[in-house]
């Protein structure tokens, strides 16, 4: 059975976000790393779409933990704005 109508434009919709979304998140990851004192630092990333917007957490994984970098943010997927909602540093 196909999925019911309303349904695919829906998923064509949050495929569309998720690619749009992709490029913010890259750039915010090169911008954190640049300000990090150290290097090779690995990220853990997850994102919940719903209502037109995705938030997005961008966390540092390392042992011992580091200050400064990641946080949650806001990627609206209509404008295409993508903003820091709540630092970690």
């Amino acid at each position: 059975t196909s999925a019911p109508a309303e349904t695919k434009p829906t998923l064509a919709w949050q495929a569309q976000c998720l690619k749009d979304m992709a490029t913010n998140i890259d750039s915010e990851i090169t911008s954190l790393e640049a300000g990090l004192p150290v290097e090779d630092v690995e990220w853990e990333v997850s994102a919940e779409l719903g209502d037109g917007a995705a938030i997005v957490k961008i966390i540092p994984r390392r042992i011992p933990s580091i200050r400064g970098g990641g946080g949650e943010y806001r990627f609206s997927c209509q404008d295409k704005t993508f903003e820091l909602v709540q630092s970690y540093r």
